[in-house]
């Protein structure tokens, strides 16, 4: 089944309002995004928007029935209802050169310089998913779960494929050195207390499925540069390249062209 983007929810929204669903995905999870849009955007509530999530689906799903889907559209109009419920958009993350400067500075290993990146970019990313959710309310930094599932995701977006304990390989050694403390239900990150997010910007990170890689881009350990056209981490064929091998087939990029953007008007309000 095709996941949708969590960090791009309104692009994908509004993709979905304008073309329909799309194949693969959840119709419920897409529900919820379209039942936002008609929210946010077309200024739809209650019997309206019931209605037009009715409509949709009428539209846009093959020999639709009511008694199929109704569990579905009334979930998506609760969780329009929620005011809490947005439709998260983050363009980028930016990477400051005094936070490069300081994991390269405190004698870590290769492996724990990216374990430490990768760790500061999720909770980068998490404040700014928790700040569009609650506008105005204050996101701590300092504080990580070491429940399995989290320590699963910081390995993949790591992109560690080795047998790696985090807690005891790695957690335990910095805990030793004051970098971390440990507490009982997760670990305090003292490091990001010295990470000042000010000064010159080296990165700006677009694509959030491997933070390890964006890491190599600045280590300069395998010559790895960031697409102009997607950009995401990619090995030039040349001091010249300037696109991924993806790019560079899809589009017939040149010189500095981008792909034109689609504009989608809403048929109810334009």
């Amino acid at each position: 089944m095709n996941k949708l983007d969590q960090y791009h929810q309104r692009q994908e929204a509004i993709q979905i309002f304008g073309n329909g669903f799309v194949e693969g995905a959840s119709i419920a999870v897409q529900l919820r995004l379209v039942a936002l849009v008609a929210r946010d955007i077309c200024k739809m509530h209650g019997a309206e928007l019931k209605s037009f999530l009715m409509k949709f689906c009428e539209d846009h799903i093959k020999d639709y029935n009511y008694r199929v889907y109704y569990r579905a559209i009334d979930a998506a109009c609760r969780y329009a209802n929620n005011k809490e419920h947005c439709l998260i958009e983050v363009d980028g993350i930016d990477v400051y050169k005094s936070e490069v400067e300081y994991i390269q500075s405190i004698g870590l290993t290769p492996k724990e310089e990216k374990v430490m990146f990768t760790i500061m970019m999720v909770k980068k990313l998490d404040r700014e998913c928790f700040q569009q959710r609650h506008a105005g309310e204050e996101y701590s930094m300092l504080f990580l779960s070491v429940d399995e599932d989290k320590m699963k995701t910081i390995k993949r977006l790591t992109g560690i494929t080795s047998r790696l304990n985090l807690p005891k390989d790695i957690f335990h050694s910095w805990n030793q050195k004051g970098i971390i403390s440990v507490t009982n239900t997760g670990i305090i990150l003292n490091f990001m207390k010295e990470m000042v997010e000010d000064g010159d910007i080296v990165l700006n990170v677009k694509h959030y499925d491997n933070f390890g890689i964006y890491w190599d881009c600045i280590a300069g350990s395998d010559k790895r540069g960031v697409c102009h056209c997607c950009y995401k981490p990619y090995k030039p064929a040349n001091n010249k390249s300037i696109y991924c091998k993806e790019c560079s087939a899809k589009h017939g990029r040149r010189g500095n062209e981008l792909p034109p953007v689609k504009e989608i008007t809403c048929d109810n309000c334009g």
